[in-house]
């Protein structure tokens, strides 16, 4: 297993799909550096080091993942990014024509008739 160590340069423009990171590999020499997407690296690595060499674009004029700040040109982009973003939080539980939606819907209604009982008494 592979864990990056450290980013040491970037070659590509910010927002293109063609952006790769030389990375430094923990336990690994110098042979066995690579570049690599940006998708297979921790969003804050790349961050971290965009800001330490004056490198991060802050007044990029397209849009960012809202989970992994990763630069696209457009929303359409953005879109497309989205459908694969690892940091993207997973969508709530959908109970819809479950058992469990039945149960919530008898228990309000066993709850409601239970209050107009109360009412006429």
């Amino acid at each position: 297993m592979f864990i990056a160590d450290k980013i040491l340069a970037v070659k590509g423009d910010t927002g293109s799909p063609t952006r790769r990171f030389l990375i430094s590999w923990h336990g690994y020499g110098p042979e066995h550096n690579s570049w690599q997407p940006r998708k297979n690296l921790q969003p804050e690595m790349v961050n971290e080091f965009l800001n330490a060499n004056d490198m991060y674009d802050h007044n990029w004029p397209g849009v960012r993942c809202p989970h992994c700040d990763q630069p696209c040109k457009s929303d359409h982009g953005l879109n497309l990014h989205l459908r694969k973003c690892l940091l993207k939080p997973e969508d709530e539980q959908k109970f819809k024509g479950t058992c469990a939606e039945a149960k919530v819907k008898e228990n309000k209604l066993k709850e409601s008739q239970k209050k107009e009982e109360n009412a006429k008494h």
